[in-house]
């Protein structure tokens, strides 16, 4: 759980790695950083959260809203997958 945000947000560590898991309601957002690609687990948790905040708060996938992650020193790999309704 993020304090700030108070998102559900797993993060996962391994050797110079890891992810950041967080669920925004719509989807559920994963990212994964590798510090041999010059990747820091702080910009990893803290772009996935703020995304995630900004998908729950806006009308995204229904609206016309445009998704765009905060600039980071670096790229990371995020992935977005909608959660389906039955």
């Amino acid at each position: 759980m993020d304090e700030a945000t108070k998102l559900p947000v797993v993060v996962t560590r391994f050797p110079m790695g890891g992810s950041c898991i967080a669920n925004a309601g719509r989807c559920i957002l994963i990212a994964s950083f590798n510090e041999a690609k010059n990747h820091k687990s702080p910009d990893c948790i803290e772009t996935v959260t703020l995304l995630a905040n900004y998908i729950l708060k806006s009308t995204w996938p229904t609206g016309d809203a445009t998704l765009s992650v905060p600039p980071t020193s670096t790229r990371l790999e995020i992935f977005v997958m909608p959660i389906c309704s039955s």
